[in-house]
């Protein structure tokens, strides 16, 4: 398989992962100068459409409301200023105020409808704007989350996006990310606008190459039954499921030493 410039998101993606297990990781930084697709269907309408048809905490399904407790507790225990990046539904906000933690909270959206609601529930605090150019100055937050959003933004733009979150953390700040993995998405079925499809190996390399150091990695798997059960099963078989949300905190590298040996980096960093 080599690049074609008329492949979709997902083969670019696919070829990518391709050039990961091959270390060729200069061929990989390489690919993310085409762009796949002519237009992205993730709008300020789709967006408001869709929160506005959105659920509640209390009926999201279980791996949802897991991913929302397990990226809270990543911030346990500290404080200061934590922007969410495509906040959507609030669960994160959410979150947060259930567990009392003392933040002051920030966020950006696509949809003013998530905006108004955001506004009415946490604060003036949060924001119509793009993740593409975030509208605070250098090293201003102590934490900046983002689940389940960098998968609807283009390839070709991710490196630009994970740079400004750098920008605007501190430099002691930490970057809280979830994607999903493994998914059975196609470019005829589609329903929520995915213009990635991620794995475990594919997001650990882009935030290497972004200057990113991982210190935790969570999986989450999509259990529609027995949830906590399973989640115990899946510890004693680790191979029985393949994951569906990969969960992810990182801090910035003092050194961008990936420039100089990116293989030996991804070897450090993907055991």
């Amino acid at each position: 398989m080599s690049i074609n410039k008329k492949m979709n998101h997902f083969q670019f993606d696919e070829y990518r992962m391709k050039l990961i297990k091959e270390k060729n990781i200069a061929k990989l930084i390489k690919t993310y100068n085409y762009l796949a697709g002519k237009k992205d269907p993730n709008t300020k309408n789709f967006w408001n459409k869709k929160i506005e048809k959105g659920k509640i905490f209390t009926e999201l399904d279980p791996m949802s409301k897991d991913r929302i407790f397990q990226a809270v507790k990543m911030v346990q225990g500290e404080n200061g200023k934590i922007l969410d990046l495509g906040f959507g539904y609030g669960y994160f906000e959410e979150g947060i105020k259930q567990e009392r933690e003392n933040f002051q909270l920030y966020g950006i959206d696509i949809s003013n409808f998530a905006v108004e609601q955001a506004k009415r529930k946490y604060g003036k605090n949060f924001f119509t704007g793009s993740i593409f150019k975030i509208p605070f100055k250098n090293k201003f937050f102590d934490f900046v989350v983002s689940l389940e959003c960098l998968e609807h933004i283009p390839s070709n733009k991710i490196f630009g996006t994970l740079n400004e979150i750098k920008r605007v953390l501190k430099t002691t700040g930490k970057a809280i990310f979830s994607i999903p993995i493994n998914e059975k998405y196609t470019p005829f079925y589609n329903p929520n606008n995915h213009l990635r499809r991620y794995s475990k190996e594919l997001f650990i390399q882009e935030l290497i190459i972004a200057g990113f150091k991982v210190e935790k990695i969570i999986q989450l798997y999509a259990f529609s039954s027995f949830y906590s059960f399973k989640k115990i099963i899946q510890k004693i078989l680790p191979h029985k499921w393949k994951p569906n949300v990969l969960l992810v905190r990182c801090s910035i590298y003092k050194e961008r030493a990936y420039k100089d040996s990116p293989c030996r980096v991804i070897k450090k960093e993907l055991k």
